[in-house]
């Protein structure tokens, strides 16, 4: 004859199941949880360029540093930061958008907002490492995108 089970057995059983199934949705839910108020700790792609050496990737370091574009005139009397990369998927960790003009020598691309150029000093394009790329951006038609106030000699 077979084995009887008693029903205290399989009641005690599934509140084990049930409870370590509660139990792991209650833990990720508080690990995942994302409020969208917070500023991430840690980054993946800054994380791992911070942490590793360049010496033990040699080529591919470069390659994994985020990118840092800055903004050197405003966009419509505000300066764009990061934050405005957060709707892009997988971008906000790859780039640095920043206003402060220190880092013009290590900057990635440098942005000019057409229409907020208003004949403030333009950087020394002398001075522009080769791999810097100048962005000329406009949200304006041709004929009112401010291109009268940049310097004719193949600034862009």
């Amino acid at each position: 004859m077979g084995m009887k089970v008693r029903p205290g057995t399989v009641y005690r059983n599934l509140v084990f199941v049930l409870g370590g199934a509660l139990l792991f949705y209650v833990v990720y839910s508080i690990i995942a949880f994302d409020d969208g108020l917070h500023i991430p700790i840690h980054r993946r792609q800054k994380h791992l360029y911070l942490t590793v050496s360049k010496d033990r990737i040699g080529h591919r370091f470069e390659k994994l540093a985020p990118k840092r574009i800055l903004m050197w005139t405003k966009v419509f009397d505000i300066y764009p930061t990061t934050d405005y990369l957060s709707d892009c998927k997988g971008y906000s960790d790859r780039c640095i958008i920043d206003s402060n003009r220190s880092i013009l020598p290590v900057a990635d691309a440098i942005v000019f907002h057409a229409r907020d150029i208003n004949g403030q000093a333009l950087p020394n394009s002398t001075e522009r490492k080769p791999s810097q790329r100048y962005v000329f951006m406009s949200m304006e038609a041709p004929p009112n995108s401010g291109r009268s106030k940049i310097p004719s000699m193949w600034y862009f």
